[in-house]
């Protein structure tokens, strides 16, 4: 779990890229909340609670382009939230490429 959240290696699927996608967002608005309502509202936990988000949201985005053999988009991809939609839209290489194994495991056309 901590390599699916916290590294920008590897590749990811669609599906466990939306998931976290998703979870990550009603968890960071859960603890925003909490800390707006139950900790006097402190902006320097919120600012690390965001933060957290951001390094999150890189490195599922990085690993995703990885999947669709697109890592050197990176960054520009990571700084435009409606680029997140397009990434996570598109089907990974199918089989290996030079970013690791194929997450979803399909067999390779290639001879």
């Amino acid at each position: 779990m901590a390599n699916l959240l916290f590294s920008i290696n590897g590749r990811i699927s669609r599906g466990p890229f939306w998931l976290v996608y998703l979870l990550l967002f009603a968890a960071t608005a859960a603890l925003v909340l909490f800390i707006e309502t139950r900790a006097s509202n402190n902006p320097v936990l919120v600012l690390i609670a965001l933060a957290l988000h951001v390094w999150i949201a890189i490195c599922v985005t990085v690993k995703r382009l990885h999947d669709i053999d697109a890592g050197w988009l990176s960054i520009p991809i990571v700084l435009i939230p409606i680029a997140v939609i397009l990434v996570g839209s598109f089907p990974g290489t199918v089989g290996s490429n030079r970013y690791g194994s194929d997450p979803l495991e399909r067999p390779s056309s290639n001879p």
